[in-house]
């Protein structure tokens, strides 16, 4: 988890049927001001408190900021993010991996949704900020066992490209380089784990995060380890991996974190997944940067 500040409280966000305080054997680590570790087990012995959606809050400028964070079961009923960013009016198709479907049950924040019955994959067309929180999808009667697929929704308040909310009548040109969103308050860009600069544009070296890229995972390997920051970002894995589990290599030709990025590499080469950066061979016509991500004749992100 990824925060800016000190660390005012940890507990569970929201009741999604097992547990309603936070695990005993939870364990916290804060090496530094911007960073902090906490560490849940996996969910073993039956001990299903260890599931659901923690909220972990802290200081910043004197301000409290929420970072909600979605723990699924390891299981095979799962979605592949644990959070999903997507701006009012666009079109979300969330799913879940699962052959006999009529015994599936959805809700949203806690409540049921009938229409979805049944179904292993739903789309949701023109989001709106009543779109917002807390997915879950599990067998019915299995609720209580934890043994389930739980997302967060993220929609900011003000649609793509536009700033200074909650009026948003600022349009924002440049975007953000990737997988980089924009802040709702100014339009500057808030960067996922292994990226930083003004845009996003800057790349940290394989098995470094913090605010600096100044910290490192065990052995610089971040699989299996789930990146939060306040929103926007929300979760992802580490720059080069993706699944439910962040332990999925990204697939050629992708790259980032959630394996979000495309590469652009000459002769349709692959790049390296974690940073997206191409071989020898350089960039793609049309494509320069440090990962080959900018385009020449355009100011902002594709």
């Amino acid at each position: 988890m990824i925060r800016h500040g000190n660390v005012t409280s940890f507990e569970r966000h929201l009741f999604t049927g097992t547990g309603t305080g936070v695990p005993a054997e939870i364990r916290t680590w804060y090496p530094c001001s911007d960073v902090s570790e906490i560490t849940i087990p996996q969910n073993l012995d039956n001990k299903l408190d260890r599931t659901g959606v923690f909220r972990h809050t802290f200081l910043d400028g004197g301000d409290e900021v929420h970072v909600v964070t979605p723990v699924q079961w390891r299981g095979r009923l799962t979605f592949s993010k644990a959070t999903r960013t997507v701006y009012r009016g666009e079109t979300l198709v969330i799913s879940v991996s699962k052959r006999s479907t009529h015994r599936l049950r959805w809700r949203h924040d806690g409540k049921v949704i009938k229409q979805w019955n049944g179904s292993n994959s739903v789309t949701m067309s023109n989001v709106t900020s009543s779109s917002a929180g807390v997915y879950e999808c599990y067998i019915n009667n299995w609720r209580q066992f934890g043994q389930h697929a739980i997302m967060r929704l993220i929609v900011p308040d003000c649609p793509r490209n536009f700033a200074n909310a909650p009026i948003c009548n600022v349009f924002v040109a440049l975007g953000c380089y990737n997988g980089g969103l924009q802040l709702q308050d100014d339009g500057a860009c808030a960067c996922p784990v292994g990226f930083t600069g003004t845009l996003c544009q800057d790349v940290y070296a394989e098995g470094m995060y913090g605010t600096l890229g100044q910290h490192q995972c065990p052995g610089r390997d971040c699989s299996g380890s789930l990146f939060c920051q306040p929103d926007p970002l929300g979760c992802s894995c580490a720059a080069g991996f993706k699944g439910s589990t962040c332990t999925e290599v990204c697939d050629e030709g992708r790259y980032g974190a959630d394996c979000e990025g495309v590469c652009h590499c000459a002769d349709n080469s692959t790049c390296n997944p974690i940073t997206g950066v191409c071989g020898s061979g350089g960039c793609a016509p049309c494509w320069t940067g440090v990962n080959c991500q900018q385009r020449p004749e355009y100011s902002a992100p594709p």
